[in-house]
């Protein structure tokens, strides 16, 4: 078994779609197709379940991406660490954010320390969650927070939400409002995917604040409320 096999497996876990795992990889769709078929007949059980050029991960597979999470995740870090001793005095640092906002405030940072060096990348929390499962990245800032046994995570800052009403709704006069009473209204909401949509998504998922997503959409203009935050929840 070969760590370029193992790179190939945890590409295609994470597509978990031959094509884009293949294009993501630079190579054939029938080399990876070949490779993954090795690589289940050397571990002797199915690590995928295939459904034409689509492929979904099975408890088999999902408990060896584990292994080789951490397999590819140390050898990463002493590829660094070597690195680092090769190359003393070189401190780069590799940070991934959810919003181009976390990054307010860096540039002091960098000023105090000219001596560290950054690379700096704006993604999704799902590709974050991956490079830190890859070792690709030293630490990331996102909204909302990355969880799981592999990750340790940190609140920095915790914000609160902000509604805004037009200046005749009965709302505008409240100093505050509970979730229940927005049932009956409309909001324009962020696309899906973006990280302060993923917050609100979240919130309205509660059983309790059902009835009010139901209302959530792109009303007609001076129709609709906007739900902000003042700052964002942010997590390291």
């Amino acid at each position: 078994m070969e760590l370029t096999q193992l790179r190939y497996f945890q590409t295609a876990a994470y597509y978990q779609h031959i094509s884009r795992a293949a294009e993501e990889l630079n190579i054939s769709q029938p080399a990876l197709s070949t490779m993954i078929s090795r690589l289940e007949k050397e571990l002797g059980v199915p690590l995928f379940d295939h459904n034409g050029r689509s492929i979904i991960l099975n408890q088999n597979g999902q408990r060896f991406l584990q292994r080789v999470n951490h397999i590819l995740m140390e050898v990463e870090n002493s590829k660094r660490e070597l690195q680092d001793i090769a190359d003393e005095g070189d401190n780069s640092i590799s940070l991934a954010v959810s919003s181009s906002q976390f990054l307010q405030g860096m540039h002091a940072f960098m000023y105090q320390h000219p001596n560290y060096k950054w690379n700096q990348r704006v993604a999704e929390n799902k590709e974050i969650a991956a490079l830190l499962n890859r070792g690709q990245i030293d630490l990331a800032v996102t909204s909302p927070g990355i969880y799981g046994e592999v990750f340790e995570s940190t609140l920095l800052l915790r914000d609160i939400f902000k509604l805004a009403v037009h200046k005749d709704n009965p709302l505008a006069q409240r100093k505050s409002v509970r979730l229940e009473e927005l049932t009956d209204q409309r909001f324009i909401m962020l696309l899906k995917g973006l990280p302060f949509r993923a917050q609100t998504d979240r919130i309205f998922a509660d059983p309790a604040h059902k009835a009010a997503a139901a209302g959530t959409g792109v009303p007609a203009a001076g129709l609709g409320q906007r739900l902000g935050q003042h700052l964002f929840q942010r997590h390291l």
